[in-house]
């Protein structure tokens, strides 16, 4: 019987790619790790709309620190919001 390497045969599904964006102006917020969503409704009501903006693409999170070793009240995170011009 013959043996398959699939490994071998499917290694472009596991090689790592990489693209280039660009994410144009991104207003960043820091707040705690439980804080997401307040946080996030302070941007899209009041910060976006007192500076003339509106989102362009999906927010994406940058945590600091680890969940697993960290206390709950250290945890930080970094929320990311690409925006454009509303005008």
């Amino acid at each position: 019987m013959e043996r398959i390497d699939f490994r071998r045969q499917l290694k472009h599904l596991y090689m790592p790619s990489a693209q280039a964006f660009s994410l144009g102006d991104v207003p960043r917020m820091r707040y705690l790790y439980d804080d997401e969503a307040p946080t996030l409704a302070r941007l899209h009501d009041a910060y976006l709309p007192q500076n003339g903006l509106i989102p362009n693409g999906r927010h994406h999170e940058i945590y600091i620190g680890d969940r697993r070793k960290a206390a709950p009240d250290k945890l930080k995170t970094v929320l990311r919001q690409p925006v454009k011009s509303a005008r």
